[in-house]
């Protein structure tokens, strides 16, 4: 769905596939990456793991690419509980995505095509 000459366009299914871990209850952020084209949305799924559907051409108003299944980097921690809130921030070839991990800040970053993971404790340090 996207805002395009002052009116919404009609939704369309990212994906057809059945996501076994989808949780309709769950945190929910996305980032826009211009220099890419590419949306990222993020999700807590039902095993408190973050996950990333990714849309490719994402500033066209029809046919952005999904990928039909989520993907789920080995860096990224788990949530501290199932649904827990996710948000992001996206610009340029870089993405970011926060949650709470342990009372401390869990970072995931996108530089172009790498991922790095940080967490900035309550103190402020990282």
């Amino acid at each position: 769905m996207q805002w395009t000459a002052d009116t919404w366009t009609k939704p369309s299914i990212v994906s057809p596939d059945l996501i076994d871990n989808w949780n309709p209850r769950s945190g929910l952020g996305a980032a826009y990456t211009v220099s890419q084209d590419q949306l990222h949305v993020y999700y807590t799924g039902l095993d408190a793991g973050i996950y990333e559907f990714l849309g490719s051409g994402a500033s066209k108003t029809i046919n952005t690419s999904w990928a039909p299944q989520p993907g789920r980097n080995h860096l990224w921690a788990t949530a501290d509980f199932v649904g827990a809130p996710i948000s992001a921030v996206g610009w340029d070839d870089q993405a970011r995505f926060y949650q709470v991990k342990r009372g401390n800040l869990a970072e995931g970053a996108l530089k172009n095509t790498t991922w790095t993971e940080a967490f900035i404790e309550n103190n402020g340090q990282t």
